[in-house]
């Protein structure tokens, strides 16, 4: 191989220890595994999410049934107080 050529090639430098190599790809596999718990929990506050959201979109309809019920109560002369 000319000289060139053996410079184009990717190498890995001797000096590097295999100490830091393994410690590198540990840390690489420990974010993936936090990535991933993130990931479950982002799933989960979703669900919630969703579940909120529907309670609160019955919130009005309620709401409005009550003030109906009260409204056609106090035009009658009734009182929930009485």
């Amino acid at each position: 191989m000319s000289d060139a050529t053996r410079k184009e090639q990717w190498h890995l430098d001797k000096r590097i220890s295999t100490a830091l190599i393994l410690t590198l790809l540990a840390y690489g596999g420990i974010a993936l595994w936090w990535a991933s718990g993130i990931e479950q929990r982002v799933t989960v506050m979703e669900r919630e999410q969703i579940k909120t959201s529907a309670a609160l979109q019955a919130v009005p309809e309620r709401l409005a049934r009550r003030w109906r019920r009260s409204w056609s109560a106090s035009k009658r002369g009734l009182s929930r107080n009485e």
